[in-house]
């Protein structure tokens, strides 16, 4: 611990974010539940609002082999996920009812969602009515966002807030050397269930404050679950 503490005090800034992405991503565990490290990592992912520098990503296995073995791949539409997420297996649902849930219309949401879906087999489609086949399921079994940035501590937690709505945690992680203001306003990061973090330039990671809670919406963490398998699926 005194060797680390002296090598934090004699290390340089980060000249930019982009050389934050390695030795964050190497220590990546350390923001993980239980320190597990993540199966995937993954770097410029989309978020809904905006890009997440890193994602790191745990599928679920089971369900994994279960899309692959149904011919179900990844579905990168979010409408699509949308629309799925409204849809139970054991009833029908109304196109008028689904359409005013997303904001479409019956003969638009037909034509470019409901159509394509009934195609991959993961919702039944009648004239007025649909229901989910049980083929879609989610993949994901954990996400965690994590922004980096070398000062600008509000915006990036302006930016993990936006991510937190699609991922089951997500971090701001500072160069250490800049990161002084926003450790003595962690409460603000506690208030966002956010978490934070800085990282020197001489490899020592420190953990400020971890995310409190999850304030995900189902349908677009479901979305960007997608998105990673389609990122890391192997090209035909």
């Amino acid at each position: 611990m005194i060797a680390a503490k002296t090598a934090a005090t004699s290390s340089s800034p980060f000249r930019f974010e982009s050389d934050m992405v390695d030795p964050v991503e190497l220590l990546v565990s350390r923001l993980m539940p239980g320190r597990a490290r993540p199966a995937h990592v993954l770097r410029e992912m989309p978020a809904g609002q905006g890009v997440v520098d890193l994602l790191a990503v745990d599928f679920d296995d089971e369900v994994l082999s279960r899309r692959v073995r149904g011919g179900l791949g990844p579905i990168e539409l979010p409408l699509r996920i949308e629309v799925l997420s409204h849809l139970r297996q054991d009833r029908f649902l109304s196109l008028e009812r689904l359409a005013r849930r997303v904001s479409s219309n019956p003969r638009a949401l037909r034509r470019s969602t409901l159509g394509p879906l009934a195609e991959t087999g993961a919702i039944e489609l009648q004239a007025t009515r649909a229901r989910a086949t049980g083929a879609w399921i989610p993949v994901a079994k954990r996400l965690t966002a994590i922004e980096l940035k070398l000062s600008k501590w509000r915006h990036a937690a302006r930016q993990a807030d936006n991510a937190a709505r699609a991922v089951n945690a997500s971090w701001v992680v500072l160069d250490a050397r800049r990161a002084a203001a926003a450790i003595r306003n962690r409460e603000y990061f506690t208030d966002f269930g956010i978490g934070l973090a800085a990282m020197d330039s001489s490899g020592v990671l420190r953990v400020v404050v971890r995310p409190r809670r999850s304030r995900s919406v189902p349908w677009l963490r479901a979305w960007l679950g997608e998105l990673a398998w389609a990122r890391v699926a192997p090209s035909d």
